[in-house]
């Protein structure tokens, strides 16, 4: 089975479906991009992480703009995501993009808390922050975290 072939015929044919015909253009998006990440997702299973890298840079340069590395896994996670759940057409690629990012987020931030929980043990009475975006705050009984911005 050549997943790269199926992968680019799958991005084709959803770019035709975007030119010729603008009512469903969501619906193919979504789709396309959830047949995709199941592709993606069984190249990786043979192929190991680094097949998404390779399929961007030769899909970039067949295809044009759009299938970054980044893209791509958000693809593969969209399937991912959807095999449990069902795929609205009320919400574009952008809005799943943004919830499949929401997950990521949270799981860089319980990261941070856990490293702040165990250094809590060692260090007393300091501030330090995390991102641009939080300002930590250590003390002999507590530990503060502070929105910067």
């Amino acid at each position: 089975m050549n997943y790269y072939d199926n992968i680019k015929e799958l991005l084709i044919n959803n770019e035709i479906t975007k030119k010729v015909k603008n009512y469903s253009i969501n619906k193919s998006d979504l789709n396309t991009y959830y047949n995709v990440g199941k592709e993606l997702s069984e190249a990786g299973k043979h192929y190991g992480e680094g097949i998404i890298r390779e399929y961007s840079k030769r899909l970039t340069n067949e295809i044009g703009k759009g299938y970054s590395k980044r893209s791509l896994e958000l693809m593969r996670k969209f399937y991912n995501f959807q095999k449990t759940q069902t795929v609205s057409a009320q919400l574009t690629w952008s809005h799943y993009c943004e919830i499949l990012t929401i997950d990521d987020n949270i799981k860089k931030y319980n990261h941070f808390l856990m490293i702040i929980f165990f250094i809590s043990f060692f260090i007393k009475d300091s501030s330090f922050v995390i991102n641009e975006y939080i300002l930590v705050t250590l003390s002999s009984n507590s530990i503060s975290l502070l929105k910067l911005v």
